[in-house]
């Protein structure tokens, strides 16, 4: 496993730094991030990233389901402290850590608060730099829903959306 993840980091980056020197940004996406950060090598690995994308014009992009995935990892200092743009979406009562990302009362109550109707709207909480917060509300259209749905259900029925 740790050859596994040494080999991932070098290939991100080597990608970075060649990149980067020849004008280009990368963006690297780690979906599902908790399963990486379980790992010591590999929430090492993220935590390198995070503390040098920046430098090279790159982007990290860390999506989870879980605050705590984070916050409970060896690497969160290095995610959090270096993560410019937080969306956080429905949290299904487990708030209690927002205080550990600075976020104030006001802030922590609009997570709280946040709605969905599901195949109608979804409601994202996005925080910026520590210092603007704001919720967007998502509506996807007809074409969306059917284009990026996983199940079949929901594109059989994008039909009854107007």
């Amino acid at each position: 496993q740790t050859i596994y993840f040494f080999l991932i980091q070098d290939v991100v980056n080597d990608r970075m730094l060649n990149l980067s020197s020849k004008g280009y940004r990368q963006l690297v996406i780690y979906d599902e991030c908790w399963s990486f950060l379980t790992t010591p090598t590999a929430a090492a690995m993220i935590d390198s990233q995070y503390r040098t994308a920046r430098k090279y014009g790159n982007t990290i992009i860390a999506i989870s389901q879980s605050i705590s995935d984070f916050l409970s990892s060896t690497c969160s200092s290095g995610i959090v402290e270096n993560t410019t743009v937080k969306f956080i979406m429905q949290l299904g009562g487990n708030a209690s850590r927002l205080s550990e990302l600075a976020f104030n009362t006001t802030e922590i109550s609009a997570v709280q608060n946040l709605d969905r109707q599901e195949k109608v709207f979804n409601e994202i909480f996005v925080n910026i730099d520590t210092t603007h917060s704001c919720v967007w509300k998502f509506a996807p259209t007809k074409d969306e829903l059917s284009q990026f749905s996983r199940d079949f259900q929901s594109i059989q029925t994008t039909e009854d959306i107007k």
